[in-house]
């Protein structure tokens, strides 16, 4: 039997033909061609609690790992289902397991309910990935641009746990996580918590990457006008990048004449 006819009807979720298959002795331990999905893995990320739940049932290891190293834990939680995510941990689904990106499940929650699931089973938020980049800033740009709420939760939880944004360094470019965050406007356009939060937590705003920008840089070419004037009520004034361009001309969406008093208004040339 080809077994691409199991994970055509785990894709088409196709339950009953699913089970037609299995019990015509079709092989659970074989890999989707290419090694990207076991059958329980990619029954997880269709979100098909009923499907793992039988696949289970019929023998599928719970910690089989995919070619990228990821377990249909990891799939659960990324593409998120809670009663998927349930049914593997009563299986025993273990969540410290790490992919090749060096995450484990929790890493790729982006929601407070996925992620206090596993905070309460005991995931671990130490360490770093492969890129170095530790769980508070994966959590904070996983959630900047959506579900902003949620991240403030989580960002909360992680402080509590004993992670600290003071230990956060900027990344190649000398970009910050608050610079990082606030190219990632939120989509809805409301207030930006979590670059507002980073703020709170002690983030130097005044801090520039390799490029001269800084986060008043960001926030300009972003138009998120609410964090401008946060930034400038810091005293963040005519910091210039490595082109000599004024903050408030970058891509800016800011009308340089609410920036400006009159009585300091500059004209300025774009190099």
């Amino acid at each position: 039997m080809d077994p691409s006819e199991l994970f055509e009807a785990i894709r088409a979720k196709k339950l009953e033909t699913v089970k037609k298959l299995l019990n015509e002795d079709c092989d659970l331990s074989v890999f989707e061609e290419g090694g990207n999905n076991t059958a329980l893995a990619l029954a997880a990320y269709m979100r098909q609690p009923e499907m793992i739940e039988y696949l289970l049932k019929k023998g599928a290891n719970v910690n089989d790992r995919t070619k990228s190293g990821r377990t249909a834990l990891h799939q659960a939680v990324w593409q998120y289902d809670k009663r998927s995510v349930e049914l593997l941990l009563e299986a025993g689904a273990d969540i410290h397991a790490f992919d090749n990106e060096n995450w484990t499940p929790i890493w790729l929650s982006d929601r407070w309910e996925s992620f206090s699931i596993l905070i309460e089973r005991g995931a671990r938020v130490d360490g770093v990935d492969q890129d170095g980049a530790t769980l508070l800033k994966r959590m904070a740009l996983a959630t900047s641009s959506s579900r902003q709420d949620d991240g403030i939760k989580m960002l909360n939880k992680l402080v509590e746990l004993g992670l600290k944004v003071s230990n956060e360094k900027p990344n190649e470019y000398g970009k910050t996580l608050l610079m990082e965050t606030i190219n990632q406007y939120p989509t809805n356009k409301e207030k930006n918590q979590i670059a507002h939060w980073l703020l709170e937590q002690g983030m130097d705003p005044l801090h520039g990457s390799k490029s001269g920008g800084t986060a008043l840089h960001y926030a300009c070419k972003v138009g998120d006008l609410e964090l401008v004037k946060t930034l400038l009520s810091l005293g963040i004034l005519f910091y210039r990048d490595s082109s000599v361009r004024i903050a408030f001309l970058q891509e800016s969406r800011i009308k340089s004449d609410f920036l400006l008093p009159a009585k300091r208004r500059v004209r300025f040339e774009k190099s």
